[in-house]
């Protein structure tokens, strides 16, 4: 088989495949329309040979001639192409230029409602007391000065003295391994003139405890330092000075603006 006849549209030898693949096969009519599929040239062909029909020509066009007008006959009944004048072609817009909104732009929108005396209070530099909830109590209250908020009342403060409450003794992470369960048993069965002086020397450590109770500590989780005061036997009062502090707004009870 002659390799040439393979890519020879009018050859009985003609092989598509090849002819697809190979990027030197030259076009016989260059001009010709693209489908996407050959049930799509198909219907054009259909469409093309009853419009040539119901014209009703009946002189004979050489073979050339009528190439070309079922070439145009295509052209013109092909969906997929449209023809524009030059001064039809589709012109590029301009985009709406929308301004953009942000957290600083909505603040500056608010002029009624509750939200406006959060933002007379960040203008005017003004202190505010927020109350902050738990679950079924008040836990506790900043004083500070409000930096940013929005619509949730989720509010930035600088420059915050924080009150709060919580428990005494909380659980705290281990240090070391865990001793084993003989190791703790055999604790137990210690004598009872030690066990007398271990709990004289809790007695002393509560008192000097108690004493030094008002002193600021570090708190182990934030580093700052944490005034402790104790309430009663679960719970004690908690202060200390924080310089930002992000409040979300579902944990914000109440909001006072404190006098001048």
């Amino acid at each position: 088989m002659d390799e040439k006849n393979k890519l020879d549209f009018s050859s009985e030898e003609f092989n598509a495949l090849e002819a697809l693949l190979n990027p030197d096969v030259t076009v016989p009519v260059p001009e010709a329309p693209m489908y996407d599929n050959l049930g799509q040239y198909v219907s054009i062909l259909n469409r093309a040979k009853q419009a040539k029909q119901a014209k009703g020509d009946g002189s004979g066009p050489s073979t050339r001639d009528s190439n070309q007008s079922i070439i145009n006959t295509l052209n013109s009944l092909n969906p997929l192409k449209r023809k524009f004048l030059p001064h039809q072609e589709p012109v590029m817009g301009r985009g709406r230029s929308r301004p953009q909104r942000n957290l600083l732009t909505r603040m500056d929108e608010v002029t009624r409602g509750p939200m406006s005396v959060l933002r007379n209070c960040m203008i005017n530099k003004t202190r505010v007391k927020v109350f902050i909830r738990g679950a079924t109590w008040i836990r506790g209250f900043c004083i500070g000065y409000i930096a940013a908020f929005d619509k949730q009342w989720n509010l930035a403060m600088t420059d915050v003295d924080e009150t709060f409450t919580r428990r005494r003794h909380r659980k705290t992470p281990i240090l070391g391994p865990v001793d084993h369960i003989t190791d703790v048993l055999n604790s137990l069965t210690t004598s009872s003139d030690e066990s007398h002086q271990v709990k004289a020397k809790n007695e002393s450590s509560t008192v000097a405890s108690a004493a030094n109770s008002n002193q600021r500590k570090p708190d182990p989780l934030t580093g700052l330092a944490v005034q402790r005061q104790p309430i009663d036997r679960k719970q004690e009062l908690c202060q200390r000075h924080v310089q930002q502090l992000f409040i979300r707004g579902e944990q914000v009870a109440l909001v006072a603006v404190l006098p001048l």
